[in-house]
Formats: C-alpha cells, sequence, structure tokens
C-alpha cells in the first residue's frame, strides 16, 4: 500500500485539442475583458510551437510569446512565459500537428476565468475543469524519464510510431496496461512499474529461502530491499528499469533451481527450471538493453552448472550422462536462443502497425526491416534508433 500512496493524480485531461498544422485555430472567450496573469497549459503529444494572441473585439489579434510545447514536458501542466495581460479573446494557433489538453487563464488571485468555445476543438481545452491543479508537480505531470517511456507507451496505445525507440518495447507495452485501466494520467503511467515493484518482494523472498534455507535470512533481506530507497523510488516513476530488474530476478531465481538439482537428476525434471530461466531472460531482454548483459552471467552460471553435473555424474546412475547431455543441451537452445529471439521481434508489432506494415511480409519496409532498423539505431545512434 505504501508503494502506491501518493502515487499521483487519478485525473489528468483526457480529451484533446488536435491542431493538424494547416494554419487552423482554436479562439476561446471571455465572458468580459478581464486581466490575466498567468496561462497554464497541459501538453498532449507531439512537439512544436503555438502563437498565442489576444484581442478585445474577436477581429484584431496582438500575438504573444509563443508557447513551446516540447518533448521534455509531454503531458505535463505547463506555465506559459507570458507578462499579464487583458483581452476578451485567445487564439491558438500550431505550427505543426499537435495536441493540447487544456488552456486555463488565471487573474491575479489564481482563480481560473471561465472560458467558451465556438466548436469542438476548442471544448477539448476548457471541458475538464475539475482536473487543473493548483500548481504543475511530479503528482500530474511527467518527470524524470517518464518523458520518454510515458509518452511512448501512450503511442503504442494509439498507434502511433514510437518517439523512444532506443530501447525494445515489451516495457512501454507493459506500461500501457495501467494506461488503458486507469487513462493517461500519472496513476495510470506509473501503476504497472509499482505492481511489479511490489511482487519483486515475494519473489527476493522465495529466492533467499531456496538459498539460504532460513526464514529470519529471507525476511530480513525481503525487508531490506522494500525499505531500499532506491528500489521504492525507481517502481513508482514510469521508467523500464523496473521491468528489467523483475526478469532479471525472476530468470536467476529459476537458473540457481536448475543449478541446484543434483548430478544424475533425470532430464524432465531440470527442464521447467530452464524454459522458465529462458523465458524471463527474453521477456526481460525485450523490455530493456541492459538485460541481454545479465543474460552474459546467466550464460556463464549455465555451463559451469553444466560441466559440474557431467563431471559429477554418478556411475551407476539410473540415468545416463551422455543422453541427458544432448537433450539438455538441444533444449537450451530452444528456451535459452530459439524462444527470446521469437519473443523480441514480437514485442515490435506496435511498430510494423503503426506503419501499416506486415512484420513478415516480403517486403523492403516490413516489420522486420523496422526491427533491424531500430537494432542497429542502438548501438550506433543513427536512423531510427536516435532521438530525434
Amino acid at each position: 500500500l505504501r508503494a502506491f500512496w501518493g502515487l499521483g493524480d487519478t485525473a489528468a485531461p483526457q480529451t484533446f485539442a488536435h491542431f493538424s498544422g494547416n494554419g487552423d485555430c482554436v479562439t476561446l472567450e471571455l465572458q468580459q475583458p478581464s486581466q490575466v496573469d498567468e496561462v497554464l497549459f497541459y501538453t498532449g503529444l507531439n512537439t512544436g510551437n503555438y502563437t498565442l494572441s489576444i484581442s478585445n473585439d474577436g477581429e484584431r489579434f496582438t500575438d504573444l510569446a509563443p508557447i513551446e510545447q516540447k518533448y521534455s514536458a509531454l503531458f505535463a501542466w505547463q506555465t506559459a512565459e507570458t507578462e499579464p495581460f487583458s483581452c476578451r479573446y485567445v487564439r491558438l494557433i500550431a505550427d505543426r500537428e499537435l495536441y493540447l489538453g487544456a488552456l486555463v487563464l488565471r487573474n491575479a488571485g489564481g482563480e481560473a476565468l471561465p472560458l467558451s468555445a465556438s466548436d469542438e476543438n476548442g471544448a477539448a481545452l476548457i471541458d475538464e475543469s475539475e482536473v487543473v491543479p493548483a500548481e504543475p508537480t511530479y503528482l500530474n505531470s511527467t518527470y524524470f524519464d517518464e518523458i520518454y517511456h510515458a509518452r511512448t507507451a501512450k503511442e503504442h496505445i494509439d498507434g502511433v510510431y514510437p518517439y523512444e525507440v532506443t530501447h525494445p518495447p515489451l516495457g512501454k507495452l507493459l506500461m500501457g496496461i495501467g494506461i488503458r485501466l486507469f487513462g493517461m494520467t500519472p496513476f495510470g503511467w506509473r501503476f504497472t512499474g509499482t505492481l511489479f515493484g511490489v511482487l519483486m518482494l515475494p519473489i527476493l523472498y522465495v529466492f533467499l529461502k531456496n538459498m539460504f534455507g532460513k526464514t529470519e535470512v529471507a525476511a530480513c533481506g525481503t525487508i531490506l530491499f522494500a525499505a531500499e530507497v532506491m528500489h521504492l523510488t525507481q517502481t513508482r516513476i514510469a521508467t523500464i528499469d523496473t521491468y528489467g530488474v523483475f526478469f532479471i530476478l525472476l530468470m536467476y531465481f529459476f537458473m540457481y533451481r536448475y543449478l541446484t538439482l543434483p548430478a544424475g537428476t533425470s532430464f524432465a525434471k531440470g527442464t521447467l527450471p530452464l524454459f522458465l530461466s529462458g523465458l524471463f531472460w527474453g521477456l526481460g531482454a525485450a523490455s530493456k538493453w541492459t538485460v541481454f548483459y545479465a543474460g552474459i552471467g546467466l550464460a556463464l552460471l549455465y555451463f559451469m552448472g553444466f560441466y559440474q553435473k557431467l563431471r559429477d555424474w554418478p556411475e551407476d546412475g539410473e540415468v545416463s550422462a551422455g543422453p541427458w547431455a544432448a537433450r539438455t543441451l538441444l533444449f537450451s537452445v530452444l528456451c535459452f536462443v530459439l524462444i527470446p529471439f521469437a519473443i523480441h521481434p514480437a514485442a515490435y508489432i506496435p511498430y510494423a502497425q503503426a506503419r501499416e506494415v506486415e512484420l513478415f511480409a516480403h517486403s523492403d519496409t516490413n516489420g522486420l526491416a523496422l526491427l533491424f532498423q531500430n537494432v542497429w539505431g542502438k548501438f550506433t545512434f543513427a536512423g531510427e534508433g536516435k532521438f530525434e
């Protein structure tokens, strides 16, 4: 419960005005000419600039300072850098395709001035006054690396080709579960990661209990992990690190379960821990690239254990070492190579769907081409694999 307490607001603008960037504008009207001391707005997808203009008669407009919708502050409440002004009408014109969730004008006392709109696009900016916060904070806006990952999770849901492609998509797809359940809100985009952080605790407890065989040690280790500041903080931020750690913990746990099987154990008894270890390695590698490095350690442990089992194989055992070794190696290829390398391209299906191409189509623009283009970009910072 502590992890979810104060996680973030459960409400945020859900309807957005869509600016095509073709010179279309939104005009809002105050009830009477009023003094405006603060302009608050809530950003949506895409980056660009709005021209904010004011007028007293609705015909002759004066441009104020442009409002920037930058990549580092999407799905966040922002305050426009404008001097106080007086007007009856305000108009917004976007320089490209942009989505804006809300526009709020406040007087010197911090009170929101009532606005009206003449069309549906303008109404989307003023129809959720109940979610307007007193001030922008992490509770109502994206912060830290949420500016990449929460945005990309929403893009996957909306079928938009993602902005952040420096890591595989699965972590953002998992993040999207919370968004689908609770909306594109701070609580929604942080929910799944926080849940995974909580689920790490019983996994770690069982892992430690298996390793040391003592309840006191397992409980102590789990409590220390739960109280550790970085674990609590990191899992409450909508980033993909949580998913990587979660799957690393599981893949090493099941590898440990396999390694503790005594030499001479039948092939069948080792299949489940090997399968689960490989499965979670594949899921982790499809969530964040750093899990690949954890896979190196996993491979070292596997081959060390494999060698030790052959070395200690009982001569009078019911199972022969040769057939066991052959079957285990072949099964391991399935678990640690074929399955993970099937999961990875499958995670990129939203990329292909956003470009309206098939994953395995026979063309230069199929989904696999997009996959290799992004994988190559991870290591070269070229093409699709860099921040734009």
